[in-house]
């Protein structure tokens, strides 16, 4: 046997964001920046810019250019609805753009819409196999409701919170006894906090695309790379409900930071943020200090000054809005058409370091941990699998840097055309989480949780022998 390992190549891009590319994203925000904020004014609660200004943009650039923006900054709901009241007044050839701007972010969201009409049947047949379960509703599911009737709230997943890995992966099985499956593009992973507690994620689809996808997030919510947000105020909310509205817009600001990308419906959901409703005022100086021990002042005070800039905020929320601002650089990060990955790279490795000092009060370790964020960020990782590779073949040390994802071996033999079963003689079998196993051989390491066999990995290449490894 050799020590240097032949691999064999995924034979399509296989990889997360691999469809995205630069050169793409840099033409649209050359066709687009100078009408950007008139075109998205249409998917805002509270547009600064007049209608008359985003009309004549929207004739400027043409409907599918314009509905492809909206739909990307996920406020495609919003702007189908003020589209078709606009049409009704709009003398042509303006009625005409606008009802081709509905139907062409129909055309685009329109699996997404009807999916979403099953979140309820979803949810309750979760409840009903777990129902005292400590499961909340976070993201768009628990912000939906702060928004106008008329003026509905993009929605793509249904995002759930569990305190700990171990719910989170009993959700996990009910979901599988509903038929779903895991998602290729976006592994289950798991990492461990500095006192050994264990968080990640687990993504699940029909594979029919009927119902609606469940994202679990278990634990502390992870942005960036080594960022952590901790949903404190919820930890005594019931079962199957939100998570507090405060903990909400800290997961929902949080999710678009790790894109370090604003779009136009997070500025939605700030701006609901900022009125009382019926009688609740939000404590956004919480939210600002969650954010703010995830190391995201900057990113914050960024998200704040779009929305100032960009939406008619009356003096009461302009005042509101004052509570989230704190004493911080503002990330550069401004209105863009699309998400610009060299600028995330940037980002994210500066934010890595900064999140590495703290976790490990170590210079020379967070210079490291930050050099490890910019190579997990700059470069799309294609699967792969490699013939002999024993470093790679047994699961690592985790910590809140480390991303061990769970790759399902059906994905594998699928993705790599083929249907070998290797005898994985078990030495050693130890729990993980509830349900989840590590299976331990001289082979190196499998997880099993129930019938699913997954390969573990850090940079999404994989040995042949834990590929077709069959446990014993």
């Amino acid at each position: 046997m050799g020590t240097t390992p032949r691999h064999d190549t995924a034979p399509t891009p296989f990889w997360p964001g691999a469809e995205r590319g630069r050169g793409l994203a840099e033409r649209e925000n050359i066709v687009l920046e100078q009408h950007l904020v008139a075109l998205l004014s249409l998917g805002l609660l509270q547009p600064r810019v007049d209608r008359a200004e985003s009309l004549a943009a929207l004739a400027e650039v043409g409907p599918a250019d314009a509905a492809q923006l909206l739909v990307r900054h996920k406020v495609g709901r919003i702007a189908m609805a003020v589209a078709t009241e606009l049409a009704d007044g709009a003398g042509e050839p303006g009625a005409a753009g606008l009802r081709r701007l509905a139907t062409e972010i129909g055309e685009r969201r329109g699996h997404l819409d009807r999916s979403l009409a099953t979140a309820d049947e979803v949810l309750g047949a979760l409840r009903d196999r777990l129902p005292d379960a400590h499961v909340l509703l976070m993201k768009g599911l628990v912000a939906r409701d702060r928004y106008p009737a008329d003026r509905p709230r993009d929605v793509g997943d249904a995002d759930l919170w569990t305190p700990d890995v171990d719910t989170g992966w009993r959700v996990a099985a009910a979901l599988r006894d509903l038929g779903y499956e895991y998602e290729t593009a976006e592994l289950p992973w798991l990492k461990r906090e500095m006192d050994g507690t264990l968080f990640g994620q687990i993504k699940l689809l029909d594979p029919a695309d009927r119902t609606i996808a469940v994202d679990i997030h278990m634990g502390p919510y992870s942005i960036r790379y080594c960022g952590l947000i901790r949903f404190v105020a919820s930890a005594d909310q019931p079962p199957w409900g939100p998570l507090t509205r405060e903990d909400n817009l800290c997961g929902v600001i949080g999710n678009v930071a790790g894109d370090c990308f604003i779009d136009a419906k997070t500025i939605n959901d700030v701006v609901t943020a900022l009125t009382p409703d019926r009688g609740y005022r939000m404590d956004l100086a919480y939210v600002a200090e969650r954010l703010a021990e995830a190391g995201l002042s900057g990113f914050v005070n960024a998200l704040v000054d779009v929305t100032a800039s960009v939406c008619a905020l009356r003096e009461d929320q302009v005042a509101a809005l004052r509570a989230l601002r704190v004493d911080a650089e503002p990330e550069q990060i401004g209105l863009t058409a699309t998400p610009d990955p060299d600028r995330r790279v940037r980002l994210v490795t500066d934010h890595a370091r900064d999140m590495g000092h703290r976790l490990t009060n170590d210079p020379a370790a967070a210079a490291h941990i930050a050099d490890e964020a910019r190579s997990a960020y700059q470069t799309a990782k294609r699967y792969r699998m490699v013939r002999l590779d024993p470093q790679r073949s047994f699961l690592p040390e985790l910590n809140p840097w480390t991303c061990l994802r769970l790759a399902p071996q059906p994905m594998l033999h699928e993705l790599f055309q083929r249907t070998l079963s290797l005898p994985f003689p078990v030495q050693r079998t130890t729990a993980l989480a509830h349900g989840l196993d590590r299976i331990e051989s001289r082979m190196g390491d499998l997880v099993r949780f129930g019938d699913d066999v997954f390969v573990p990995t850090l940079d999404y290449v994989f040995p042949a022998l834990l590929v077709y490894g069959r446990p014993e």
